[in-house]
């Protein structure tokens, strides 16, 4: 038995005191009182055998010199189970009658299963071939509804596929439009995508969505009145005579007014641009 075993077990008989009396008061457990007593190892660590003098001595009102030298040995411990735990994170537990003591908890981390990434890869493989689709599809039409064509080149193209004994509509004066003195004819040739509308005596509305090289062709008695998307996408002629493209430039236009009056104006405008 140990100064310190000794001492403690003096001090307690000193007062009378059963090592039940003792576990009770403290909520050490009597058998590690005993163990402390007569020097013996207790399968704790060695921080809780320390913790259990001190709250007994403290319990017996009585002071022991350091502990340190007290032979205690450690309990067998499972081979790799400390080299397993992560320190970083510990849990606090009280036992009955110690202070709180912190040891490390293993942390269990989710494994990647390889068919989880090669999910996640096929994943992202269709949603860039997607992106790169959609990506593509807004380049062609931005590069369509921009694309500019020459005027010489519409003609041809239009005489590549038309019989020689064909009119052109890009020719003014054309035996179409000198059909009746009282007929106003309005014709257009599209030399870009565009949408047109047409007000033929402030009554009938004909509306026009046309493609290059499409053609079309209104009468009326009094006058039109011309709005579009795309000023320069198509050539007119009034009544055989030329008037071009209302601009140079891609803007819309709205409530042009298209009548004998008016003529000299709107082809003065074109040539504007």
């Amino acid at each position: 038995m140990s100064a310190s075993g000794a001492k403690l077990k003096e001090a307690r008989e000193a007062k009378s005191l059963s090592l039940d009396d003792v576990a009770s008061a403290t909520r050490i457990n009597k058998k590690y009182l005993q163990a402390i007593e007569e020097d013996r190892a207790i399968d704790l660590p060695e921080v809780f055998r320390k913790a259990f003098v001190k709250d007994y001595s403290e319990y017996l009102g009585i002071e022991l010199e350091a502990v340190e030298g007290q032979p205690a040995p450690e309990p067998k411990v499972e081979q790799g189970r400390i080299a397993s735990t992560v320190t970083s994170q510990v849990v606090t537990t009280n036992l009955p009658g110690s202070t709180a003591i912190k040891y490390p908890q293993q942390i269990h981390r989710p494994k990647t299963t390889p068919q989880f990434r090669i999910l996640a890869l096929i994943t992202f493989v269709v949603l860039l071939s997607f992106l790169g689709i959609v990506y593509w599809i807004y380049h062609e039409k931005v590069t369509s509804s921009g694309q500019e064509v020459k005027f010489s080149d519409v003609v041809k193209e239009w005489e590549k596929k038309q019989p020689d004994s064909t009119q052109s509509p890009f020719i003014s004066g054309s035996a179409d439009s000198a059909a009746s003195i009282d007929t106003l004819v309005l014709e257009g040739a599209a030399v870009e995508s565009v949408w047109v509308r047409v007000v033929i005596d402030g009554s009938e509305i004909k509306e026009y969505n046309l493609a290059p090289l499409e053609r079309i062709r209104c009468e009326g008695r009094q006058y039109f009145e011309l709005s579009m998307d795309n000023a320069r996408g198509i050539i007119l002629n009034f009544n055989g005579k030329r008037i071009g493209t209302l601009s140079q430039i891609k803007k819309p236009l709205w409530n042009v007014t298209v009548s004998p009056t008016t003529i000299e104006r709107l082809q003065k405008m074109a040539g504007k641009g």
